[in-house]
């Protein structure tokens, strides 16, 4: 996707260069950890992760299922912690963006 806007667009900046795709704070984080983990009816479990950046926490959850024999990332539900990343899954934002 990136390299067909920078051919389309080549003056302009491309999409997901800048920023954390995978957690609120534009920034990224410095440290996390795992606050809890909660099974959901439909066999997914959502881990729910306290971030930090600097002097700044929030938590996200990251939507994990069983796949096969391994443990997939499904999706990354985005609490909304910081002023450039909206609340909402990582998933909704990729297909506004035509991914």
């Amino acid at each position: 996707h990136q390299e067909a806007f920078i051919k389309k667009f080549p003056d302009e900046k491309p999409p997901w260069i800048d920023g954390c795709l995978f957690a609120s704070a534009f920034e990224g984080f410095t440290q996390f950890r795992i606050s809890s983990v909660v099974p959901n009816s439909d066999g997914t479990v959502t881990v729910k992760v306290h971030f930090q950046y600097g002097t700044e926490e929030w938590e996200d959850a990251v939507v994990v299922r069983k796949e096969a024999n391994r443990f997939v990332i499904d999706d990354f539900l985005m609490s909304g912690a910081g002023s450039f990343n909206p609340a909402g899954r990582l998933s909704d934002s990729l297909k506004y963006r035509g991914e």
